[in-house]
């Protein structure tokens, strides 16, 4: 990689674009999943939940799903239930606690979108706050929850 031809000064050009798109795509990618967020360990999360809405009963069918609740990822271990006036959650991980958390209760901080990525798209999680819990959830869930808070 000599810059005395021409040759030499094209390589090194190319290696520099290669490294231009690559550092853009990586800024894109934060830029559209949120930014860097700091963990917060004093987080509230699903005990919080559980200690503000259970139910031990009236229980409607339910999906598996991956979501985030506070500063912990479930993958597959969450079912989720939409209820005439509740959310129904039930975590299936050491024990199966249930909670039901009245639609009035729910904000939404994000809307579920999707956006592009040098031509790659990437979808973004709908993100809620229920009892001071941030809870995220996909697209599929987050669509059917902002529909039941518009009822």
């Amino acid at each position: 990689m000599d810059f005395e031809t021409i040759g030499g000064w094209l390589l090194n050009l190319l290696i520099l674009a290669i490294q231009g798109v690559m550092v853009y795509g990586f800024g894109r990618l934060l830029y559209v999943g949120g930014g860097i967020t700091i963990p917060n360990p004093f987080q509230p999360g699903w005990p919080t939940l559980y200690a503000a809405y259970r139910v031990e009963q009236g229980i409607p069918r339910m999906e598996s799903i991956s979501t985030l609740i506070g500063m912990v990822t479930y993958r597959d271990l969450v079912d989720i239930g939409f209820d005439e006036h509740d959310l129904l959650l039930r975590k299936n991980f050491m024990g199966t606690k249930i909670v039901r958390i009245p639609y009035a209760d729910i904000r939404v901080v994000r809307l579920p979108g999707e956006n592009t990525v040098l031509r790659i798209k990437v979808r973004t999680d709908g993100i809620f706050t229920m009892g001071g819990v941030k809870v995220s959830l996909q697209n599929k869930q987050a669509t059917k929850l902002i529909a039941r808070l518009g009822q």
